[in-house]
């Protein structure tokens, strides 16, 4: 098989590298000349059916959680940059032990195979497969469960050579397999570092959307809100002002909020899920990661819409967003709303509903 140039420089950007990059990025001529398959959605969720029936927290977590301090490392809307440019990390890093068991939270059919991804300037991703038992990178290989509603549960970092029985005879059987609630898939490959060792959990709707699957999986510990070490007011003309006691001659364009967030004990760092300002007068805006990657009212949330990529402070700070391996500062950005003024109410919160606030007003 015969790559170009570029192709090439993508194998090896991800041969040298496979413990540093969680996912394999590379451009889609790449994953082409390897054989493999573009994934498609329909063009627009129908929310009829885009809308899972399990209530929230109401299924069970697939792994064993290593310990208490090592749960969740990259989160859903975890800022990452290992692909063309930055990318939202779209699932959850479920840390576990080298080569721990992957058990299924609900029922449907069985796919698995080698996968890739290529990433958009707004922080899109378009997703390539190779199903088994077509080959690829060892560490890059998924267990794919499809429940009758088309939701697919999806579980990165599988080891081919130990899938479940039940998983590889569907597999040879080339029919459409099916397997109940509480099946073991398979193991998690121990992970090149020989320390993040990890599950990549997606759940991801009939149109493509991405959910959070901490919505949908039992709460863990945690009582303590997003720390936000910094808040600066950017003006429409550039100019940036610290929050200091919230008051404001005249409206910013947007807030922006330097956060790091912990789940309880967990040493990783996450970013908000929710992030939002709301008027007296009734004007608001929200950014609201906690059930799914969208806009609010649908849509896909430019990166640069939700991050800061950087900015200066009055005093000459810096602040830049950062991300990797479940370690860096989110900054967020949170617009006014148009015309908005009067008294105002600024928040960020975490998947358990801890929230950090700021109160100001805007003359």
């Amino acid at each position: 098989m015969k790559l170009s140039g570029l192709g090439w420089l993508a194998v090896f950007i991800l041969a040298i590298s496979p413990a540093w990059a969680d996912e394999p990025y590379a451009p889609a001529a790449h994953w082409q000349g390897l054989g493999y398959r573009a994934v498609t959605h329909p063009a627009a969720a129908n929310k009829a059916t885009d809308m899972p029936t399990w209530a929230p927290h109401s299924l069970v977590w697939p792994i064993q959680f290593q310990d208490a301090n090592h749960t969740i490392g990259n989160s859903m809307a975890e800022f990452q940059s290992y692909g063309d440019g930055p990318y939202y990390h779209g699932g959850l890093d479920l840390r576990v032990a080298s080569g721990a068991p992957v058990t299924t939270p609900v029922a449907g059919r069985i796919e698995a195979g080698h996968y890739g991804y290529t990433n958009h300037p707004d922080g899109s991703s378009d997703k390539f497969w190779n199903p088994w038992p077509q080959g690829g990178d060892r560490h890059y290989f998924e267990i794919a469960v499809i429940t009758d509603e088309g939701f697919r549960f999806e579980f990165h970092h599988m080891d081919e050579t130990r899938m479940a029985d039940v998983v590889l005879n569907i597999l040879k059987s080339g029919v459409s397999g099916r397997v109940d609630a509480g099946t073991v898939l398979g193991r998690s490959i121990p992970w090149p570092d020989g320390v993040y060792h990890h599950t990549h959990y997606n759940i991801v709707s009939p149109a493509g959307v991405s959910l959070n699957p901490e919505y949908y999986s039992p709460l863990l510990p945690d009582t303590t809100a997003p720390a936000v070490s910094a808040v600066i007011a950017s003006f429409a003309n550039g100019s940036t002002q610290a929050f200091g006691d919230g008051k404001f001659d005249h409206a910013p364009a947007f807030f922006a909020l330097a956060v790091i967030d912990h789940q309880g004990t967990c040493v990783y760092d996450h970013p908000p899920v929710l992030a939002s300002i709301h008027f007296d007068s009734g004007a608001d805006f929200t950014w609201d990661f906690r059930e799914r990657l969208a806009k609010t009212g649908g849509g896909w949330p430019p990166i640069w819409d939700f991050f800061v990529e950087s900015i200066e402070g009055p005093h000459g700070q810096e602040l830049a967003t950062e991300g990797g391996y479940g370690e860096g500062v989110s900054v967020v950005k949170v617009p006014v709303p148009a015309g908005a003024h009067g008294a105002f109410t600024l928040q960020v919160g975490d998947p358990a509903g801890n929230l950090t606030k700021f109160t100001g007003q805007i003359r």
